[in-house]
């Protein structure tokens, strides 16, 4: 039951659930206008429209049931070529469907205890966040070329979680 197949049409379920819902969300933009800022779950939590809502909930127990059908592939892929010669070779599709579910499961956790927020930070200026968490910025660096175009940045910020003090640096394409 658990196949390539059973992926197939379920990648299929999904694309025509994901175009329903390509033409229903432009249609009703004003309700949709908060689903960018709240985690996706919260927001569902919070919106009782189930006929707008509905392809929403859809895609997710799809992607859920895809994710169950690689999980199972997966194990039982990896049960059956333990014991073989070439080891890390026959295991490297097994270790792309791993990895493919460590994203799923963080777009799950960002879905579910994830926090959107814009903040506008000024150099001096910390800016609150929720509950004592306090955000700041030290220091911004610009890398531009002989021509004076922008090529790289660099920002140095400082997160206060209660009684503890983070130091981060944010560079664009490096998480």
């Amino acid at each position: 039951m658990l196949s390539v197949k059973t992926a197939f049409y379920l990648m299929v379920a999904f694309s025509v659930v994901a175009v329903t819902g390509s033409v229903i969300h432009p249609r009703n933009l004003s309700f949709f206008s908060g689903i960018d800022s709240t985690p996706l779950f919260r927001w569902l939590s919070q919106s009782d429209h189930l006929e707008i809502t509905w392809w929403i909930y859809a895609m997710i127990l799809i992607l859920a049931l895809l994710g169950i059908n690689t999980l199972v592939c997966t194990v039982d892929a990896l049960l059956k070529r333990v014991r073989l010669k070439n080891l890390m070779l026959k295991l490297s599709p097994q270790l792309i469907h791993i990895g493919v579910m460590m994203i799923m499961i963080g777009h799950l956790l960002t879905a579910s205890i994830g926090l959107k927020m814009d903040v506008f930070l000024e150099k001096d200026r910390p800016q609150s966040l929720t509950g004592d968490r306090v955000i700041g910025l030290d220091d911004v660096q610009v890398v531009t070329n002989a021509d004076g175009y922008v090529v790289d940045w660099t920002s140095r910020v400082w997160v206060k979680d209660g009684s503890h003090l983070y130091r981060l640096m944010l560079k664009p394409s490096r998480p």
